[in-house]
């Protein structure tokens, strides 16, 4: 059978024996009036909100037009994409008809206004890469103000808002929630993961295919082995996510990424983990000895060659998972029961 992954900006397809089991997560978008019954659980009249940016814009618009009234600033974070595509990230959403005023979060250390309520807003793959850096919507808030040097405030004594958004890349929302806590379930194990990042830019760096190999590992157990797809036509990433994933590989740590308030250096240190525990293999036009030498990650031209690997060590009717957006996509859905 043939199946499609992306690849830059087009798509690329392997072909696979019929008797191999593979899983596609199907998401269900909600429709437009289930989005603004959700929504509208949001107070209108919260005047400080905070997003944690992740393509596409559209997926804010709800949101953003009911607080455009009231919010005073709407403050982005851009760390998904790297903290130097912050002005990036607000000139798309600033695209939007109706916002309140956009600024980057580090401005949030200018305000001198009382705090009595905020919003946060993020995509749930976000809260599921620091799961092990914050427990809380407001430790995430407070993780947020440190890696952007917003110091001298708690926002443990501020009535705040999560929002946490499930979506696609083509900005169809499969869920919204208000949560006061966080649980996940656990999806089912499979015997390997073809994971992309999603298509272009979202596959233009190894540091957000490094975000979806981390994401793709609850759907990993004992002898799983992941194929992550990526161009990688930009290269790395951040010079100090590559500086980070050095010194995490070089010195074996990885293990506490919650000692960490820098997003390059807990992305370093839950690839570690992960390629620790799982074998990982690459699927990339970065250069085989890049790969090699500072990965440690064997690599090949076509996903076709990747397949072929994974049936010479699973077999032909082993259990493979397929994720097409793996920035985007959250694996507990799989869950059953």
């Amino acid at each position: 059978m043939e199946y499609w992954v992306p690849w830059g900006n087009t798509e690329v397809f392997f072909e696979a024996p019929p008797e191999l089991s593979v899983t596609t997560p199907n998401l269900t978008p909600l429709t437009d009036e289930e989005i603004l019954s959700k929504v509208s659980a949001i107070p209108p009249d919260t005047p400080y909100v905070f997003i944690d940016y992740l393509p596409p814009p559209t997926v804010y618009r709800t949101i953003l037009e009911r607080l455009a009234e009231s919010a005073k600033t709407a403050y982005v974070s851009s760390w998904r994409l790297g903290l130097e595509k912050v002005s990036e990230s607000i000139a798309e959403l600033d695209r939007l008809e109706k916002k309140p005023p956009l600024a980057p979060i580090k401005e949030f250390a200018h305000e001198t206004q009382n705090y009595e309520s905020m919003a946060l807003i993020y995509p749930v793959t976000s809260r599921l890469l620091l799961n092990r850096v914050v427990t809380s919507p407001t430790e995430y808030l407070a993780w947020l103000f440190k890696i952007h040097g917003v110091s001298g405030y708690d926002p443990s004594h501020t009535s705040l808002l999560p929002v946490e958004i499930s979506y696609s890349i083509d900005g169809l929302v499969q869920g919204i929630w208000t949560p006061n806590s966080w649980a996940d379930r656990k999806p089912p194990v499979f015997d390997s993961v073809i994971v992309s990042p999603g298509k272009t830019p979202l596959d233009s760096t190894f540091y957000l295919a490094a975000q979806s190999i981390i994401l793709s590992t609850p759907a990993c157990g004992d002898g799983t082995t992941i194929l992550a797809v990526s161009e990688c036509r930009d290269g790395l990433g951040p010079p100090e996510f590559v500086r980070q994933l050095y010194e995490t590989l070089e010195s074996g740590l990885g293990g506490e990424p919650g000692l960490y308030v820098n997003p390059y250096r807990v992305v370093a240190a839950e690839l570690a983990a992960a390629l620790r525990s799982y074998r990982t293999y690459l699927v990339t036009s970065l250069p085989r000895s890049l790969a090699r030498l500072l990965l440690g990650l064997k690599t090949f031209e076509t996903v076709q060659e990747g397949l072929a690997q994974l049936l010479r060590l699973h077999g032909r009717t082993h259990r493979m998972l397929l994720v097409r957006e793996g920035l985007h996509t959250d694996l507990s859905m799989l869950a059953t029961g």
